[in-house]
């Protein structure tokens, strides 16, 4: 996120004949600072990632829920622009739902543990909840469920790191905040955790390193499954329809789990990425599945006729997939900050995106080692974009002008390393 610094007087309009902004990059979880010493203000101005979660479709597929640090902000699918931002929360957002039975409402949860519940249409907050977690407790994984057997209302399950260094999942009450009671704990190791639930079938699912837990809320049924040759697990995925969960692993392999109660479950193969996989998505009916990895290709899996076909020569590597409910619209999320809404005829539509950033730096320079410069003609600041490439942003709508190559050359994909097994 991009802030300018200004002196915490009245505000002054910027001079056009400036050729230099003073600007200071900060961490999304924070928008607005005061510094008495200095007697500085820092002000938002653009900027901040959409990339961190998956994005999510209104139920006509008009407009798509991203979060932004500690709100959400909302664009327009047919014309791309930033159309509403939400009130912010306490601190980051880690992950956004609808109300289980109720898309007017958006249910979010915080790193601290703040369960905020806004309006969707209006983005105002209409409900706060405080976790009752330890102290300094850091909430890694969230996602709301629906018990048969609690007539108290609508769960949460909830995963934190407590002081204690250990990862603990328990469930929620998202009325009160309180801990409820289950058939189900789990003491998780600090690796990072993937959760996920299967509203319709009433199971979730877990992934931790190169192992899945699968867990039936209805009857409680569990069952743990490790991945081939212990290589973790990048990414998961339900089937719409059927009791069937897609895994992503390290060195770019696709692996379909059925009958994953038993002993022995069920598995089919898929194999084109030479990079892990970080993204999968199934379409609608469960009948195509896509996947991203780090080769800036989409892929599109035809599961019922065994066959395959590509978008290539995306702008960056995917990290996050969402599809519509009407099934005309994949949202594609790339490292660079920036999301292509794709037509059902596998064309990119529209491009959602406020800024570009720079991934996986290696060199050891700041993120925009050229610094912010302001072009006088039109009140746009330029700096270090994509890779190779540098990038203009309005000061007037505070979204993305244009990129522009810096160096005319072809980028290729990263080799596969050898870091995909458990860690030690």
């Amino acid at each position: 996120m991009v802030c300018i610094m200004s002196p915490a007087k009245p505000k002054h309009e910027m001079k056009t004949d400036d050729k230099e902004i003073e600007a200071i990059e900060i961490d999304d979880d924070s928008a607005t600072e005061n510094t008495d010493d200095d007697n500085l203000k820092l002000e938002t101005l653009f900027g901040g990632s959409i990339i961190g979660s998956k994005p999510l479709f209104n139920s006509k597929g008009e407009t798509v829920f991203i979060i932004q640090g500690n709100t959400v902000v909302v664009f327009s699918v047919k014309t791309g622009e930033l159309i509403n931002k939400f009130e912010p929360a306490r601190d980051k957002v880690i992950k956004i739902e609808f109300e289980i039975g109720n898309k007017d409402f958006l249910i979010g949860c915080t790193e601290s543990g703040q369960i905020v519940k806004w309006k969707s249409k209006k983005g105002t907050i209409e409900q706060k909840i405080e976790l009752k977690l330890p102290k300094l407790a850091k909430v890694t994984a969230f996602a709301l469920v629906s018990l048969d057997y609690d007539d108290t209302g609508l769960k949460a399950i909830v995963v934190y790191k407590n002081p204690s260094r250990v990862q603990l999942l328990d469930f929620f009450d998202v009325k009160t905040g309180t801990k409820s009671k289950s058939h189900f704990t789990y003491d998780l190791n600090m690796a990072k955790v993937i959760l996920k639930v299967n509203h319709e079938l009433n199971f979730f699912a877990l992934v931790q390193q190169h192992t899945v837990y699968v867990v039936n809320v209805k009857t409680w049924a569990a069952n743990r499954m490790r991945n081939a040759h212990m290589v973790n697990v990048t990414c998961l995925e339900f089937h719409p329809k059927e009791e069937v969960i897609a895994t992503g692993d390290a060195t770019g392999k696709i692996m379909l789990w059925r009958n994953f109660y038993d002993s022995f479950p069920i598995t089919s193969l898929y194999h084109w990425h030479h990079t892990q996989v970080n993204a999968l998505e199934f379409s609608e009916s469960g009948s195509s599945l896509y996947s991203s990895g780090n080769e800036s290709v989409l892929v599109k899996w035809g599961l019922v006729r065994d066959d395959k076909s590509f978008l290539p020569r995306l702008p960056g590597n995917g990290v996050q997939l969402a599809i519509c409910t009407n099934n005309a619209k994949l949202a594609v999320s790339l490292e660079d900050n920036s999301i292509l809404i794709i037509g059902d005829d596998q064309s990119v539509e529209t491009t959602l995106q406020l800024s570009s950033l720079i991934p996986k730096n290696k060199t050891n320079l700041p993120n925009f080692p050229i610094g912010f410069k302001l072009n006088p003609r039109n009140q746009s600041v330029l700096y270090n974009g994509r890779k190779g490439q540098i990038q203009f942003v309005s000061t007037y709508t505070k979204s993305l002008l244009y990129n522009t190559s810096a160096i005319f050359l072809k980028l290729r994909s990263l080799p596969l390393t050898k870091s995909y097994h458990r860690e030690k």
